[in-house]
């Protein structure tokens, strides 16, 4: 259990601070402490710096929303300067290729602080930057999220714990905003048919289809 005034935390922290802030201000983010937000037009960029539970590491979340979809949780317009990357409609946690999880060590027998938080800081704009920049416009999300790239189990962008279902819903979201109603439509179908996998959903996928 660390202490309470680690100063192995505070290094982290510290360099976090003096190195990693400043740079995402540069790069467009707004906010302070362990969240920030980047606003492209109707995309929505959210970082996320978790702390371990258990203490002794951090980790990076990383989250993608649109300004004109509800938050899942609530139905709600989000607020752009206030969300978080979890309530994003795609997530996915900042890793080293090849890895779905990454947790930076602040804490433990020979672990340098300041070393390992530059590698997380190397680590988000050598990786994490990039998959934002893939996906900073309705229309480069769009081509991610056609009916036929999920069916071929094409990525969706920033995937996380995304499910085709849920995939296809937000789909038909983006495309009914675009004015795209025939691949809204189809996209709405196919989640439809694979509501089963979350009964609740089946309200949200019918007002999709209604307004097609």
């Amino acid at each position: 259990m660390p202490k309470a005034n680690d100063p192995k935390k505070k290094e982290f922290q510290d360099v976090l601070k003096a190195e990693f802030v400043p740079r995402l201000r540069e790069a467009g983010f707004t906010g302070s402490g362990n969240n920030f937000r980047r606003v492209n037009g109707e995309v929505i960029h959210a970082i996320n710096i978790q702390a371990n539970k258990y203490g002794g590491s951090y980790a990076v979340n990383l989250g993608l929303h649109l300004t004109f979809m509800p938050l899942t949780w609530s139905g709600q317009s989000p607020d752009p300067a206030k969300i978080y990357a979890y309530e994003c409609a795609f997530t996915r946690r900042l890793a080293t290729p090849g890895k779905t999880d990454y947790w930076w060590k602040y804490s433990g027998l020979l672990v340098k602080p300041a070393k390992n938080a530059r590698h997380l800081i190397d680590t988000y704009f050598r990786f994490g930057e990039p998959q934002f920049a893939a996906c900073d416009t309705v229309k480069k999300i769009l081509a991610r999220l056609s009916l036929r790239a999920i069916q071929a189990g094409a990525e969706p962008p920033l995937p996380g714990m995304a499910t085709s279902l849920s995939t296809a819903v937000n789909a038909a979201r983006v495309y009914l905003h675009s004015g795209d109603k025939d691949e809204a439509r189809a996209l709405a179908e196919y989640a439809l048919a694979h509501h089963s996998q979350a009964p609740n959903i089946k309200p949200v996928i019918e007002e999709i289809l209604a307004q097609c």
